[in-house]
């Protein structure tokens, strides 16, 4: 059985003032400096009796913020105020498995983009991706990608952003099984259409015998990207990069 988690939240009232103005050089053990931040503080949400817990924060531009949370297999949104207070809260129905999001963001138009997996063991491992309007509470669309059995480490979506203002969204992330030349788990990148969610083309990379896009980020009409990859037969605790 897996442990009883209660999600938390650590809060830091007041921002650092000037942190590297009289430093040239940065020291762990001096950050933050004395007398620039105010006492942190820790709440808890959920109960003992409910498998619970958070994995994505993202803020808002009303100066609040969304939690994503698991409760009981379940996927979880809350927005919370600058004080902790608790507005809303609302379950999406993604899969009928136990969901986890990868990641949150906004897009031009203040829709919530997010990603993530289902993590049954001994089923098909799904990943998604969905778009959410938080302000009226409407599941826009969802979009998903079947994997094997007993692969939920191997098969998830990681980052979804929008290309450009009104543009489409990139997805990238690591899926199996894969299509010839690939070699089970690979990279992944895919282009989703803005308003239905249909897939635009999608690409996989194969470097060796497992890859993945774990964080990317669009600059200057460029996708960079980290990840991993280890030698085909060489085993999880061999290459990395």
């Amino acid at each position: 059985m897996r442990p009883l988690l209660a999600f938390f939240l650590i809060a830091f009232f007041a921002l650092f003032t000037n942190l590297l103005s009289a430093q040239s050089t940065y020291r762990p053990s001096a950050f933050p400096p004395p007398d620039t931040c105010g006492q942190p503080s820790l709440v808890t949400y959920g109960t003992g009796a409910t498998d619970e817990v958070g994995n994505y924060l993202l803020p808002l531009p009303s100066g609040h913020f969304l939690i994503s949370a698991a409760q009981d297999g379940d996927v979880l949104l809350a927005e919370l105020d600058g004080e902790l207070n608790l507005l809303w809260q609302r379950k999406l129905p993604i899969t009928l498995r136990a969901d986890n999001i990868r990641h949150l963001s906004l897009d031009s138009d203040n829709m919530l983009l997010g990603t993530g997996f289902s993590e049954n063991f001994n089923a098909q491992i799904v990943a998604y991706a969905f778009k959410y309007d938080y302000q009226n509470h409407n599941l826009l669309w969802i979009r998903t990608l079947t994997g094997l059995p007993n692969q939920n480490r191997t098969h998830t979506f990681y980052t979804i952003l929008e290309k450009e203002t009104g543009g489409n969204y990139l997805v990238t992330g690591q899926t199996q099984q894969n299509d010839p030349p690939g070699l089970g788990c690979d990279a992944v990148i895919l282009e989703l259409d803005r308003n239905s969610g249909s897939r635009a083309w999608m690409q996989n990379y194969n470097l060796g015998s497992c890859e993945t896009f774990q964080k990317t980020i669009l600059l200057n009409n460029s996708i960079y990207s980290t990840g991993r990859y280890n030698f085909a037969g060489g085993g999880t605790d061999k290459m990395r990069a």
